[in-house]
Protein backbone atom coordinates (compact mmCIF):
# COMPACT_ATOMS: atom_id res chain seq x y z
CA UNK A 1 0.00 0.00 0.00
CA UNK A 2 1.27 3.48 -0.89
CA UNK A 3 1.46 5.97 1.89
CA UNK A 4 0.74 9.61 1.21
CA UNK A 5 2.02 12.65 3.05
CA UNK A 6 -0.43 13.14 5.91
CA UNK A 7 -2.46 16.33 6.16
CA UNK A 8 -2.96 19.07 6.66
CA UNK A 9 -2.19 20.33 3.20
CA UNK A 10 -2.71 23.94 2.20
CA UNK A 11 -2.72 26.10 -0.91
CA UNK A 12 -0.41 29.08 -1.22
CA UNK A 13 0.48 31.43 -4.06
CA UNK A 14 3.99 30.97 -5.41
CA UNK A 15 6.10 34.09 -5.02
CA UNK A 16 7.79 33.44 -8.35
CA UNK A 17 5.63 32.71 -11.33
CA UNK A 18 1.97 32.09 -11.88
CA UNK A 19 1.18 28.95 -9.95
CA UNK A 20 -0.40 27.75 -6.74
CA UNK A 21 1.54 25.44 -4.46
CA UNK A 22 0.03 22.62 -2.43
CA UNK A 23 2.17 22.42 0.70
CA UNK A 24 2.26 20.22 3.78
CA UNK A 25 1.97 21.87 7.18
CA UNK A 26 1.00 25.32 8.33
CA UNK A 27 1.96 28.75 7.04
CA UNK A 28 4.35 29.42 9.95
CA UNK A 29 6.88 26.74 8.99
CA UNK A 30 8.95 25.89 5.94
CA UNK A 31 6.72 23.35 4.23
CA UNK A 32 7.51 20.63 1.72
CA UNK A 33 5.71 21.11 -1.59
CA UNK A 34 3.24 18.34 -2.42
CA UNK A 35 2.41 19.66 -5.88
CA UNK A 36 1.59 22.72 -7.92
CA UNK A 37 -1.15 23.98 -10.19
CA UNK A 38 -0.28 26.47 -12.91
CA UNK A 39 -2.59 29.43 -13.28
CA UNK A 40 -3.77 30.26 -16.76
CA UNK A 41 -5.21 33.74 -17.14
CA UNK A 42 -8.96 33.61 -17.66
CA UNK A 43 -9.36 30.02 -16.47
CA UNK A 44 -10.72 29.84 -12.94
CA UNK A 45 -10.84 26.07 -12.26
CA UNK A 46 -7.16 25.92 -11.28
CA UNK A 47 -7.83 27.56 -7.91
CA UNK A 48 -10.68 25.13 -7.23
CA UNK A 49 -8.47 22.23 -8.36
CA UNK A 50 -5.69 23.29 -6.00
CA UNK A 51 -8.17 23.54 -3.10
CA UNK A 52 -9.53 20.07 -3.87
CA UNK A 53 -6.02 18.59 -4.00
CA UNK A 54 -5.16 20.24 -0.67
CA UNK A 55 -8.30 18.76 0.90
CA UNK A 56 -7.50 15.21 -0.29
CA UNK A 57 -6.01 13.80 2.95
CA UNK A 58 -8.97 15.02 5.00
CA UNK A 59 -11.47 13.80 2.41
CA UNK A 60 -9.89 10.32 2.41
CA UNK A 61 -9.98 10.12 6.20
CA UNK A 62 -13.62 11.21 6.33
CA UNK A 63 -14.64 8.78 3.54
CA UNK A 64 -13.03 5.90 5.45
CA UNK A 65 -14.93 6.85 8.62
CA UNK A 66 -18.22 7.21 6.73
CA UNK A 67 -17.71 3.83 5.04
CA UNK A 68 -17.06 2.10 8.38
CA UNK A 69 -20.02 3.84 10.03
CA UNK A 70 -22.35 2.99 7.14
CA UNK A 71 -21.35 -0.67 7.12
CA UNK A 72 -21.72 -0.86 10.91
CA UNK A 73 -25.13 0.86 10.93
CA UNK A 74 -26.58 -1.18 8.07
CA UNK A 75 -24.94 -4.44 9.01
CA UNK A 76 -22.91 -6.93 7.02
CA UNK A 77 -25.28 -6.80 4.04
CA UNK A 78 -24.60 -3.05 3.87
CA UNK A 79 -21.15 -3.81 2.48
CA UNK A 80 -22.89 -5.01 -0.66
CA UNK A 81 -24.91 -1.79 -1.19
CA UNK A 82 -23.66 0.16 -4.19
CA UNK A 83 -22.78 3.24 -2.13
CA UNK A 84 -20.50 1.14 0.11
CA UNK A 85 -18.94 -0.64 -2.88
CA UNK A 86 -18.29 2.69 -4.63
CA UNK A 87 -16.81 4.26 -1.47
CA UNK A 88 -14.48 1.32 -0.93
CA UNK A 89 -13.39 1.46 -4.59
CA UNK A 90 -12.54 5.18 -4.22
CA UNK A 91 -10.59 4.48 -1.02
CA UNK A 92 -8.70 1.67 -2.73
CA UNK A 93 -7.75 3.93 -5.68
CA UNK A 94 -6.70 6.79 -3.39
CA UNK A 95 -4.41 4.44 -1.45
CA UNK A 96 -2.81 3.12 -4.66
CA UNK A 97 -4.24 -0.36 -4.23
CA UNK A 98 -6.29 -0.30 -7.44
CA UNK A 99 -6.40 -3.75 -8.94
Amino acid sequence: MMSHTPGPWRVSKCRLGNKLLIEHGDADTMSPIIGSVYLDEGRLPQTANASLIAAAPELLTELKMLHRAYCFAVGFEGRQHQVAVDALAAITRAEGRES
